[in-house]
């Protein structure tokens, strides 16, 4: 069995949810986890080097075909059988290639894409929220940006670079065609039914499926309290008391209480102007593939 769609991305937009609630519906099949990085890294072992990456991705890649192929030996009957791995967007230079070996003929894309600066930024808080980010100012973050991926640290890092619509989606906008929908993060967010009944349309399965929505997945926010947020680590770090945990802990419970443990602070006012222009390019070439103008990126 070949997964026949794909979640491709982009990093901080929602894609975490989106799979979730994909996954309810009784004729889509979606892998656990989530996230296998296959694509972006298909026969070729992850060696990131930033704090936490370890844990965050290296030793969840599965980089083996065959290896990454059984993850979906329990779709049989499932219409669409996919997974959500955000690096393969980025991947742009290896990743369409891999699909068109490893994935079905006729496998079907969805890239969700929020605002460049704003996914930069929410980025730089998904890793300040876990405790692995040491800076304290997203500007210094930006800083180091370019030290950081010399020296091997892994996608999420890439704030500004994994932003570059620019130089990723033109790719696969051209090698897949309509096999490809593009929708726009601050629309999912306030359409999610609207949205979903499109992709799965999109995926060929029924459209009048009730999905249940709401809540917030996977937020990022700097901690309150780092002992609680060390606490959470620890957790994640052993694999199996994180099995127990999950096992017994409700996954709305869980994420209640990180949520609780994190405040939102605002993008630095003295970054956007720059961050902002700088990702012009990126957003024309998002509304280019669309057809259209998207307001709510409008600053």
């Amino acid at each position: 069995m070949k997964p026949n769609f794909l979640v491709i991305g982009a990093a901080r937009s929602g894609t975490t949810a989106l799979c979730k609630q994909l996954g309810q519906h009784p004729d889509i099949f979606m892998t656990e986890p989530k996230e296998m990085h296959f694509f972006a890294h298909a026969n070729a072992e992850a060696r990131y080097t930033g704090p936490g990456d370890s844990e965050m991705i290296n030793r969840h890649v599965v980089s083996d075909p065959s290896a990454y192929l059984d993850l979906y030996n329990g779709s049989t009957g499932a219409t669409a059988r996919g997974e959500g791995s955000v690096s393969t967007l980025y991947a742009h230079n290896s990743a369409p290639d891999a699909i068109d070996r490893w994935a079905d003929p006729d496998v079907r894309l969805v890239a969700v894409l929020r605002e460049p600066a704003d996914r930069a930024y929410s980025s730089y808080l998904y890793l300040r929220a876990r405790g692995y980010e040491p800076l304290s100012s997203f500007e210094q973050a930006l800083e180091h940006e370019p030290e950081r991926r010399s020296q091997g640290f892994h996608h999420m890092w890439h704030y500004s670079e994994m932003s570059r619509y620019e130089a990723q989606l033109p790719v696969f906008a051209e090698r897949f065609g309509d096999r490809l929908l593009t929708l726009v993060f601050e629309e999912y967010r306030d359409d999610p039914l609207g949205h979903l009944a499109q992709i799965c349309s999109h995926l060929r399965v029924d459209e009048t499926f009730g999905f249940s929505t709401g809540g917030s997945i996977n937020s990022g926010g700097e901690q309150r309290s780092k002992l609680l947020s060390g606490a959470m680590a620890g957790l994640r770090s052993n694999e199996g008391v994180k099995r127990f945990v999950k096992k017994v802990v409700p996954s709305t419970a869980r994420e209640r209480v990180r949520q609780l443990n994190l405040a939102k602070p605002e993008l630095e006012p003295s970054v956007l102007p720059d961050l902002y222009a700088d990702h012009a390019g990126d957003r024309e070439a998002v509304q280019a593939v669309l057809g259209r103008e998207v307001p709510s990126w409008r600053r």
